[in-house]
C-alpha cells in the first residue's frame, strides 16, 4: 500500500528537519520563530528526555517510529546498540544511506518548481556501526525483539491506528531500571 511517508517530497523534508543547519531551515534574514527552539528536535528528544544519570545500563536502545535515523543515531553516543524501526521503507533506506555514506543529498523546494540541491551530514561523534535499522509497524513488532534500556518514541503514538498495542507491549520492551520516553503533538 502506497503511504505518503514513501513520497521523495516528504523524504527531503524529514531529512532536512533532522539534519538540516539552521542556515538551511531558517534562509531568510527576518524570522517570525526563535529559530534555535526550533532546531535539532530529534536529538534533543534524547538529550532533554533521558535521564542519563539515573540509566543503569546503556547496553541496549531503541528508536521506534525512527523516520530517517536522527535519534538513533544520537543514542549511539552513548549506547552500544541502537535499534531503529519505521514503518516507511523510504525513510529506512535513508537513513541507511546516512549510516554508510555519513550524508544524503536532498533537494530544497524553494517556490514552485525551483529547487535547491543541498547535502546533510552525520552529526559529530556518532558511531554508525552500533546502530540497525529495519522497517516494521510499531503495532506488530516481532516477538524476538528482546528488551532494551531505553525505548524513545518521539511523534509516533498520534499515527497509530491503535497506540494501545504499543503501550500494552512497552512492558516487555524497556528492561527493568530503563527508561521509556514519549513525545507527541497530538
Amino acid at each position: 500500500m502506497y503511504s505518503s511517508y514513501e513520497s521523495n517530497e516528504l523524504l527531503n523534508q524529514y531529512l532536512l528537519f533532522h539534519y538540516g543547519t539552521k542556515e538551511q531551515l531558517f534562509p531568510y534574514k527576518e524570522s517570525l520563530f526563535k529559530e534555535d527552539a526550533l532546531l535539532e528536535f530529534p536529538a534533543r528528544c534524547v538529550w532533554d528526555g533521558l535521564d542519563f544519570d539515573d540509566l543503569k545500563s546503556r547496553e541496549r536502545a531503541l528508536d521506534l517510529g525512527c523516520a530517517v535515523g536522527r535519534s538513533s543515531f544520537e543514542l549511539s553516543k552513548t549506547f552500544k546498540s541502537v535499534h531503529g524501526i519505521d514503518y516507511s521503507k523510504t525513510f529506512i533506506n535513508a537513513a541507511e544511506y546516512l549510516r554508510t555514506h555519513q550524508n544524503h543529498p536532498l533537494k530544497l523546494l524553494l517556490e514552485g518548481h525551483k529547487s535547491l540541491s543541498l547535502n546533510v551530514n552525520l552529526p559529530p561523534k556518532v558511531i554508525p556501526d552500533r546502530i540497525k535499522f529495519s522497517v516494521g509497524n510499531a503495532e506488530a513488532l516481532m516477538s524476538e525483539l528482546g528488551a532494551f534500556d531505553c525505548v524513545i518514541a518521539c511523534n509516533l503514538i498520534c499515527r497509530l491506528q491503535n497506540p494501545m498495542i504499543l503501550l500494552n507491549r512497552l512492558p516487555d520492551l524497556v528492561k527493568p531500571g530503563g527508561q521509556l520516553f514519549i513525545t507527541t503533538p497530538f
